[in-house]
Order: structure tokens, then C-alpha cells, then sequence
């Protein structure tokens, strides 16, 4: 007769746990943000837009998109920035989401020059060429993404800011950089 009541007892406060049991902000419903609650992801020129993706700035900001980056994923030389322009972390982070977004997408970057592939707030994700050779520079743009990814989880300077560059997965020609837009210009 004992154990009825001590299971009843165990039901009903899991029960209660689990009706109890806070909501975290990934919890929330992203079609519920608005583009305006965060500051607009902006491709760089020549990449393909939001609405062409059927992403929006909230969904990259809420992490709405698939961020299986790789899953053999190598250890990359990523250096970390300290005293420069730090950038915000979750504005590079919406950035990386969205390059992941494009997978094999060509991200590309001229002979001696670089290209901006993703800026939102104070954060740019570039490619710099380092090949040297006077010739472009390819690389998947979920390789960029993986880069990124290391930098904005690997170099943190300060609570929540980040700076950083390594070279893009699968192309150590192509360097990518996550840094302030007045640092590039």
C-alpha cells in the first residue's frame, strides 16, 4: 500500500516539473521576432539575398537555419585579435548562419583584393586572396562558414565581442577575417 502513494507522489511532481519548467530564448517561436528586433544581415555584393534564400535577419539571428557545418571538421589556424575593433558576437554569428545557408555557393575573391561576404551591425565576415598569384580565389561558402564558426566560438576578446582570422576550410589561399568594417576600408 505504500508504493501507490509514493508513485503517485513521483508522477504528479514530474508532472509538475515539467509543467514548471522555464522557457529559454531558443525556446521562443523565431516567426514571432521581427527583423527590426536585430540588426539587418546584409550579404556582401554579389551574394544571393534573404528573400532569394527564404531566410529572413530574425531567422539568422534566432539560429532557424541548419548549422551542421561539417562533420569532418578539422582543427583550423585561426588567430585571435586583441586590441582591435572587436565585433558583436551574436551579429557574426547571424553572419555565419548565413553563409552555412549557402553550402556549395561559390564565395569568391578577386585577384590581390578582398570581398566582404556578410555584414550586420558592426560585424563583417571578408576573404582576403593570399595566393599572390594574380589569379581569384574560390571556396565553398560553408567552408567560409566553418572559419567563421571557429572564430566566432574560438575568439572571444571581451564578454560577447570577437575578432579574428584563419584560413578558409579546404582553401588556405582564401583567408577569412571576422572584424569591424572601418578595420577593412
Amino acid at each position: 500500500m505504500l508504493a501507490r502513494p509514493f508513485v503517485l507522489c513521483l508522477v504528479s511532481s514530474a508532472i509538475t516539473c515539467v509543467i514548471a519548467a522555464p522557457t529559454t530564448p531558443t525556446d521562443a517561436d523565431p516567426s514571432s521576432s521581427t527583423d527590426s528586433e536585430f540588426p539587418e544581415v546584409i550579404p556582401g555584393p554579389g551574394m544571393p539575398s534573404l528573400e532569394s534564400l527564404g531566410l529572413t535577419t530574425a531567422d539568422l539571428y534566432r539560429n532557424s537555419t541548419l548549422k551542421a557545418l561539417s562533420a569532418n571538421h578539422v582543427e583550423l589556424l585561426i588567430t585571435c585579435e586583441k586590441g582591435g575593433l572587436t565585433v558583436s558576437q551574436s551579429s557574426a554569428q547571424a553572419c555565419v548562419n548565413y553563409l552555412t545557408s549557402l553550402g556549395t555557393t561559390d564565395c569568391m575573391v578577386p585577384a590581390n583584393g578582398l570581398s566582404r561576404f556578410c555584414s550586420s551591425g558592426n560585424a563583417n565576415i571578408w576573404g582576403t586572396n593570399v595566393w599572390g598569384n594574380g589569379q581569384d580565389v574560390h571556396s565553398w561558402c560553408s567552408d567560409v562558414g566553418i572559419t567563421a564558426q571557429d572564430i566566432v566560438s574560438g575568439c572571444v576578446i571581451t564578454s560577447g565581442q570577437v575578432e579574428g582570422y584563419g584560413p578558409a576550410a579546404q582553401n588556405s589561399n582564401l583567408q577569412v577575417s571576422v572584424e569591424a568594417y572601418d578595420t577593412v576600408c
